[in-house]
């Protein structure tokens, strides 16, 4: 063996010592939460023959499966595409373009999809990834089935060719029957595929071995296939080579089955799959889950938009020409972390709400993931790039996968695949919610999901209150390296004390500022970047646990809030208490997780400061956390807490003995918040599985991101929370390119309470420390824009502050207005040109308010 194939043999026994180990570590030692009774329990229902309930003119190729009030629902039996007719506006919606055949741009590949109910991608038994089309590998052959269910049509698709395939040729030939068969074959290309396929590298002399590699290929193996056939290779012929051989040579046909469901629900399309159902054989592993990729298509001669969950929320207007864009695709709460590269290519807001919608021909659909959401990801993409149609869709991740760098001696590395072993087990679940012609446009569809929310008791209603509250995040105490006769050491640096925080609110009520949410960050173990939550060792220096309570009771009593912050999930590098064995999320690789705050310059994770390197801490390890946490913190009598993290980053867990997938994890989260929320509690990020348990939220998407592919930005996230809970967006403080007029025209039409980072003692104490982006938080610096942008909200908000947004509008580039349920209207003009909306004249750089009818 050369020395390359040795270090290769020995990096992978290193790896599978490494995995050993583990496993014997987590069943002495790991501590395993039970979360079983998280899971969510569906009714599995017996399907039966097929009925149809007859058809309908304007769904003429398709039977009629189920209907009600609103909706009907149609099924060919043929290609087992769906159709949904909305009674109320004769509106039809179909799951495939009826005119996709005639498509000019699409190849056969995008024409299998543009046909089919789902993709799938998937590892076969050599690890190669591959594509299954619904409809090319599974309806075209005939391997589907229908079935009634109640309210709706369950289509069960096996994939896969289920004839012989390889398994139809020899493994081991004579060299003599080969060269009689070959000679009989007149087809070159075919020829060539056979002696490229058969080699003589077998153990056994005078026989050809048939190359695996050439299932590789659909192209060469069936030339192969072919090239026999012409030559009259028979099963007989098959059964004389593996006998003069010695082999048996069984077949290895590789499959899988897929059921999806379709049910109506009032005005809603329920669609799922149940991935427990779903079947893989002879080696196959499926990746990931392309659902109803084309549901609402639209053509190049239609008009609309899709709606999208970028940041505060993105419109794609359909035909817009952006081909040579990226397309449009960002996960449901951002990146699992156990999943991501230490490279980004630009930093973004991540999806907090797991929607999506489509505005066409003056009616719409908001399509809601409800089940699965977390490991689901949300694309759109525009005509003119592989096919003529418009399209939005959720894909579902239902195995991880990576490769780990195997080096060699001479520095060449060979990537060696990594497949989680078992598929993601749960529901695959999307709603789709026809609107009617008044709720078709993005606004509508803001008011549908935020009464969807509110019935299920997600949202309720604010408490009204004198003014609205001025967002405060203060900073208490910070770690930093100091030196004491040259010997370095790591020391508090005190940025607040508690009767400094209190000066703070002196001088903002001589300002008519009363009503403060004040974030306290860095009261406890060790600082901002504290250590884990698992006992609380209130900071020194910062002043006594009665000043904190007085602190907190003063804030109360003016109408705000006293939060002190907590990170249960982010831990940094080098905390006391901390157990990476134990407590981290494993990477697929086996390593524990760990994250860096992105380096702008080089788009990297990296920091020169351990301070700023962060452990992952596994939803395995959170509920004890968490529970020893507010054990501790009861004893402080406080009524507030801020959430770091709870609510603003999700990822699983991939060790390999006790894996949580993201969508457990979230779960988790879930009984964490309902734990916690005995409190009031401040959530920062706002995903919207948090919704439910926050009093307040922080750091609420305000912007969109910059994909060239969207048209618009609008204030969709903020339209459906608005009236239910106070919100604020990052601290206009801590903003690239801040400017005062700018921030607070956008806090005026978003609806947003103004916020800022402050301190009293100035962030040059900060500097050569990994809290250098705190770089300008003295009070005294912002105290003049704080109060001039908090005046400006506070006139307009503090009598809309409880209610809903009916409807925002785009009247021109710079030009929006935000529409309050009592008809009140709030006009931004971020122009440099004055300009009059109706009978409203809007200053230059300015707004106005144009009062409603209550």
């Amino acid at each position: 063996m050369d020395k390359k194939k040795l270090y290769r043999t020995l990096s992978i026994s290193l790896v599978c010592l490494a995995v050993a180990g583990a496993a014997v570590f987590n069943v002495l030692y790991l501590k395993k939460y039970d979360y079983s009774h998280l899971a969510k329990t569906y009714e599995n229902e017996a399907g039966a023959d097929f009925k149809s309930l007859g058809a309908d003119v304007k769904v003429p190729d398709m039977d009629k499966c189920a209907e009600n009030d609103k909706l009907s629902l149609f099924i060919s039996t043929k290609t087992a595409e769906i159709a949904v007719l909305d009674k109320r506006s004769g509106e039809v919606w179909r799951s495939n373009p009826a005119d996709r055949e005639n498509d000019p741009i699409a190849n056969d590949v995008i024409g299998a999809s543009l046909a089919s109910q789902f993709d799938i991608t998937y590892y076969n038994s050599q690890r190669k990834e591959n594509t299954f089309y619904s409809y090319t590998d599974s309806v075209a052959k005939g391997q589907f089935k229908i079935e009634s269910i109640k309210d709706g049509v369950r289509v069960t698709y096996t994939l896969g060719d289920l004839s012989l395939g390889a398994a139809a040729l020899p493994k081991y030939i004579s060299v003599e029957r080969f060269e009689m068969f070959l000679s009989k074959v007149t087809d070159e290309k075919q020829k060539k595929a056979m002696k490229q396929f058969y080699s003589d590298i077998s153990d056994k002399k005078g026989f050809l071995m048939f190359l695996e590699s050439a299932k590789n290929s659909k192209i060469n193996l069936q030339r192969i296939l072919d090239g026999f056939a012409a030559a009259g290779y028979t099963e007989d012929d098959l059964k004389y080579d593996n006998e003069q051989a010695g082999v048996e040579n069984t077949a290895d046909i590789q499959y899988a089955v897929v059921p999806l469901e379709y049910k109506l629900d009032g005005d809603k399309l329920s669609v799922s799959v149940d991935t427990g159902k779903i079947e893989e054989t002879s080696g196959i592993k499926i990746k990931e889950l392309e659902l109803l990729k084309f549901f609402g298509a639209a053509g190049k001669d239609e008009s609309g938009y899709f709606l999208v969950p970028s940041g505060s929320g993105g419109l794609i207007d359909f035909n817009n020409g952006k081909t040579a864009e990226d397309v449009y695709s960002q996960p449901v709460y951002g990146l699992d972390l156990t999943d991501a590269s230490s490279t980004r290519v630009q930093v973004v807001e991540p999806a907090r709400l797991p929607v999506f919608g489509i505005s066409k021909n003056g009616g719409g659909v908001l399509c809601v993931i409800n089940d699965s959401e977390s490991i689901a990801t949300i694309s759109a993409d525009i005509s003119g790039r592989t096919n003529s149609y418009n399209f939005a869709y959720p894909k579902f991740l239902l195995r991880y996968s990576g490769k780990i760098e195997m080096s060699g001696t001479e520095g060449a590395e060979a990537d060696m695949t990594i497949i989680d072993k078992e598929i993601y087990k749960g529901r695959l679940g999307v709603s789709y919610c026809f609107l009617t012609k008044q709720d078709g446009d993005y606004s509508g569809m803001a008011r549908y999901y935020r009464n969807m929310l509110e019935n299920e008791g997600v949202l309720g209603k604010l408490e009204e209150k004198e003014d609205v509250p001025l967002y405060l995040d203060v900073l208490g105490a910070v770690e930093k390296q100091k030196f004491l006769l040259g010997i370095p050491y790591n020391g508090l640096v005190k940025m607040t004390t508690y009767e400094q925080a209190g000066e703070i609110l002196d001088t903002l009520a001589e300002n008519g500022i009363k009503t403060v949410n004040m974030k306290y960050v860095g009261w406890f173990n060790g600082g901002v970047n504290h250590d884990v939550p698992k006992s609380i060792d209130l900071a020194s220096g910062l002043g006594s646990k009665k000043e904190m309570q007085a602190l907190s009771e003063r804030l109360m009593q003016s109408g705000g809030g006293f939060y002190p912050d907590v990170a249960f999930q982010l831990i940094y590098e080098g905390t006391w208490g901390y157990s990476k064995s134990k407590d981290s999320a494993r990477l697929l690789d086996g390593w524990p997780g760990m994250v860096a705050n992105y380096n702008r310059a080089t788009m990297r994770m990296s920091s020169i400061y351990n301070s700023d390197v962060y452990n992952m801490v596994s939803p395995n390890s959170i509920p004890e956390i968490a529970d020893k946490f507010a054990s501790k913190y009861e004893k402080l009598g406080l009524e507030g807490l801020s959430l770091r993290d709870l609510g603003d980053v999700l990822f699983s867990d991939k060790r390999r003995s006790y894996p949580i997938s993201r969508q457990d994890a979230e779960a988790i989260v879930c009984e964490t918040l309902e734990k916690l929320s005995g409190k009031n509690l401040m959530v920062s990020g706002g995903n919207s599985y948090a919704l439910k348990y926050a009093k307040s939220l922080t750091e609420v998407p305000d912007a969109g991101n910059e994909f060239y592919i969207i048209d618009e930005t609008v204030p969709f996230y903020e339209m459906v929370i608005h009236g239910a809970v106070d919100y604020a967006g990052a601290a206009a403080n801590m903003r690239e390119g801040y400017d005062l007029q700018s921030e607070t025209l956008k806090m005026l039409e978003y609806g947003l309470c103004p916020h800022y980072v402050w301190s009293y003692e100035d962030s040059s104490e900060l500097s050569h420390s990994a809290y250098e982006r705190y770089y300008s938080t003295n009070y005294r610096y912002w105290l003049s824009d704080a109060v001039s942008a908090y005046q400006a909200v506070n006139d307009v908000y503090k009598s809309l502050r409880t209610q809903k947004i009916k409807e925002h509008i785009i009247h021109s580039d710079g030009v929006r207005e935000t529409v309050y349920e009592d008809g009140t209207s709030v006009i931004v003009n971020y122009t440099d040109k004055d300009t009059k909306v109706g009978n409203v004249e809007v200053k230059a750089k300015s707004y106005a308010v144009k009062e409603g009818r209550a």
